[in-house]
């Protein structure tokens, strides 16, 4: 066998792996673009995820914070508190009025059981 021979033999063997090289670098390429779609989408759904706990967080509320202000749930509880606690203070100041009131129909019943006993004119 011919120099020339080998030569164009090895010229066909390397003529087919450049094709091979371009046919897996074009393989290559498309899954490129595909892992940058996906990277895509991933910054997308990390942007609405980051956008619900935003709200998430708005709706819940400071639980760190002290009286009736702020907002979300944590707001709602402790102006509910605060309102209980003003409903427990009407409470007792009621049950004090009853308890007067009572004393008071006590002495008008007193009362009315002396007068029968005064003489009529």
């Amino acid at each position: 066998r011919s120099i020339n021979a080998n030569v164009l033999e090895i010229n066909k063997t390397v003529k087919n792996i450049n094709g091979t090289a371009r046919a897996i670098s074009g393989t290559v390429n498309g899954i490129d673009g595909n892992v940058s779609g996906i990277g895509g989408s991933v910054k997308g759904i990390s942007a609405s995820l980051a956008a619900v706990l935003d709200i998430a967080q708005q709706i819940r509320g400071d639980h760190a914070a002290t009286g009736p202000t702020g907002v979300g749930i944590a707001a709602i509880n402790r102006r509910a508190d605060a309102i209980i606690e003003l409903v427990r203070a009407i409470k007792g100041d009621t049950e004090n009025i009853l308890a007067t009131v009572r004393k008071i129909e006590a002495t008008a019943h007193n009362i009315e059981g002396k007068s029968d006993s005064i003489p009529k004119l």
